[in-house]
């Protein structure tokens, strides 16, 4: 069975927990667990803790670590009516109101979790919890982060947006010199371009000391000495998600988790209002939790018996309650996480609790800090035309000539003469500063990642070129190679990860010293487009870490990722070509793509006779001419094009007859770094494997 087919029912197998939680498990959940999963826009998602795989991880949690009933499973003696907000697991929650009220559900185990959602009013109900027919305990749902505030401002002219005194703010009444100007809380996610603004938007944005406050951002700067007087509401629901998020005048509705800052959800496309502020988890003050002395099923009852226009809104009830946190921003670098402010950093991994197993996924946005190659090659005399053909993050600069109108390009890469098992040489990396513990990268990639490995340097002869390495290289283990004599002519490409190991290393023994008990995970990169985002040689800076310290092991995402799309080839997508003895043939996809099989004669030979040419990558200004093509720095992403795809032939190229291509009938992320909803799926799948790795039964 293709490893798609078997994700497909997993998937289906996980929406069948999900949907029939309240089919109760005879079983008593693990203890209490503390799960954060850190790291970059991967992660964030949605901004959320339920969105792409970071929900994934929550279902695990509620189904697997526990038993949940959902509302939707309960039953209610009165009248009872929806209330959806995303910010509450599986988004719905069930409403009853008035004296004697109540619903019943049944739920194995030795605890009981109640969660509930409290709206922003000063209603509120108390509770009374019965376990077959015996009372034991009472609880209430008042809202206690709520008020209402009145602010004045004056304008100079100049300044568009003034700070409120609180996040989660609504029901704003705002004038100018005793106009009333309209207005709208920022809904929309994260863009490049500036919102359009009625009159104001309320954005989120931090203050001074780093914390998320609601801004008033006007369309049109106040006058100077104008009166302005912004009263509003202020508050958020208490749900099953805690954040400083808030909601639109209904309630059932959020603003958008995105913000004004300094770091963007996604650094190569930078945009005004797409900063992640802060982490979000479970929140404890939504649960009310009862202890057993034994595990047994029971028949709940929880009946509102007082309070003022009383209401109870419940969201689900679980035989475990478990702490998670998404600890994602989008943007975030290892940088970050060691600012050691408290904000967003290692220490607020702990703000809440101390985790038993944290995730962490970097490499994404450091690697654009170390885009320079140790080897390099130079090329003189290209044209124009074979300038921009050129792939940026392959190069170190462009220059060029007036006097020839020709181009002298100096390439991040080296061309090897020899290869073996254990060594290479390469007459670029004579004279060079290449030293032992450098990672080198073999092969000439073309847009599949199995068209290059890696390995750490051991030892080099800076006066031959030759490189050796401790881990075996086998010809299988690189795509459209049978022998070592086919590496002759490849590319080779050289850097140096130590910073980003240092820092790695410190964030773990910061990290070790808070909570040496805790297991901490390193996410291995995902199956990135090298054109787009050259993620190459962090595999193996992890897995060193991994030896190097306790408690910390790898996720190794990337393999599972590439098993993904290569099982994900149905031959529904498929495209045939007549043979005509040629080597290359345009194919009529654009862009870049992942899985792919190549049908000569009834056999494929994708990756041992032909490879895909990639069509996707940060290249040269397409548009310019003479020295508007130059480059003056490694790592130039200032223009990204999309071309088509090609076939292209390296050996036993057929002269008559159908080809037929045939790609993978979807891919698990659109730019090849931020995942698709499958994308998302596997991602979790991948994260679930592992932590049951170290929490089991």
């Amino acid at each position: 069975m293709r490893f798609f087919h078997l994700i497909v029912l997993l998937a289906f197998a996980v929406q069948l927990n999900a949907q029939n939680s309240n089919t109760q498990q005879q079983k008593t959940p693990p203890s209490k667990k503390g799960i954060v999963l850190a790291g970059s826009s991967i992660t964030w998602g949605d901004g959320s803790i339920l969105g792409h795989f970071s929900g994934q991880v929550v279902d695990y949690i509620q189904n697997e670590l526990a038993t949940t009933v959902l509302c939707t499973g309960m039953n209610f003696t009165a009248g009872v009516a929806d209330f959806k907000n995303p910010l509450q697991y599986k988004g719905i929650g069930k409403k009853i109101s008035g004296i004697n009220s109540k619903v019943e559900f049944d739920l194995y185990g030795d605890e009981i979790a109640i969660c509930q959602t409290k709206l922003r009013t000063p209603d509120f109900a108390v509770l009374q919890v019965k376990a077959d027919g015996e009372i034991i305990g009472t609880f209430t749902n008042h809202n206690k982060n709520i008020g209402n505030e009145i602010q004045h401002f004056t304008g100079n002219g100049e300044t568009v947006k003034f700070m409120l005194n609180h996040p989660a703010t609504w029901l704003h009444r705002v004038t100018i010199n005793g106009n009333t100007v309209e207005g709208e809380i920022y809904t929309g996610g994260w863009s490049r371009k500036v919102p359009e603004n009625p009159g104001f938007l309320i954005i989120r944005k931090l203050d001074n000391n780093q914390q998320p406050k609601h801004f008033i951002w006007f369309k049109t700067a106040p006058a100077k000495g104008a009166n302005i007087e912004v009263a509003y509401r202020y508050g958020r629901i208490v749900a099953f998600e805690k954040s400083t998020v808030g909601q639109l005048a209904n309630a059932e509705k959020n603003e958008t988790p995105y913000g004004e800052g300094t770091v963007s959800f996604d650094p190569a496309n930078p945009a005004v209002l797409s900063s992640g502020l802060e982490y979000r988890s479970i929140d404890r003050d939504a649960f009310w939790i009862h202890k057993f002395t034994t595990a047994k099923k029971r028949h709940y009852e929880v009946e509102i018996i007082g309070g003022k226009n009383p209401y109870f809104i419940i969201n689900f009830a679980s035989n475990r309650f478990h702490n998670f946190m998404n600890a994602g921003i989008g943007g975030w670098k290892l940088a970050n996480l060691l600012d050691n402010d408290g904000i967003n950093d290692y220490n607020g991994f702990f703000e809440k609790f101390i985790p038993d197993i944290l995730v962490n996924e970097s490499a994404t946005n450091d690697d654009w800090a170390f885009g320079e190659r140790k080897v390099k090659r130079t090329v003189t005399g290209l044209t124009e035309k074979e300038v921009k053909q050129l792939w940026a993050l392959e190069l170190d600069k462009i220059t060029y000539n007036k006097k020839s109108n020709d181009y002298t390009v100096r390439l991040c890469s080296g061309i090897i003469s020899s290869a073996g098992r254990f060594s290479l040489t390469c007459p670029q990396i004579v004279g060079s500063d290449v030293a032992p513990g450098d990672i080198i990268r073999i092969g000439t990639y073309h847009g599949d990642n199995r068209q290059v490995v890696c390995r750490e340097i051991e030892t080099v002869d800076l006066q031959s070129g030759k490189v050796t390495w401790l881990e075996p290289l086998t010809p299988e283990q690189i795509l459209n190679v049978n022998s070592y004599s086919d590496l002759t002519g490849a590319e080779c490409a050289v850097r140096n990860l130590s910073s980003y190991k240092k820092q790695y290393k410190e964030l773990i023994t910061n990290l070790q010293k808070i909570a040496p008990q805790t297991q901490l995970l390193i996410a291995q990169p995902g199956l990135s487009n090298y054109r787009r985002r050259a993620l190459w040689g962090y595999n193996i800076i992890h897995r060193q870490l991994a030896t190097e310290f306790h408690n910390v092991s790898t996720i190794e995402v990337t393999d599972w990722l590439y098993d993904y799309q290569q099982g994900n080839i149905s031959g529904k997508s498929f495209v045939e070509i007549e043979a005509t003895g040629n080597n290359e043939y345009t194919l009529p996809w654009s862009g870049h793509w992942q899985g792919f099989e190549v049908w000569v004669n009834n056999k494929n030979v994708y990756g041992t006779d032909c490879y895909i040419e990639c069509g996707w990558g940060y290249s040269v200004n397409q548009e310019g001419t003479g020295s508007q093509l130059n480059i003056e720095k490694s790592y130039d992403k200032s223009h990204s094009v999309k071309r088509k795809m090609k076939l292209v032939f390296t050996r036993n190229s057929p002269q008559k007859g159908k080809i037929r291509v045939v790609r993978a009938d979807s891919v698990w992320s659109p730019d090849f770094c931020h995942t698709t909803v499958k994308g998302g799926y596997v991602y979790g799948q991948i994260y679930i494997s592992r932590l049951n790795d170290f929490i089991g039964e």
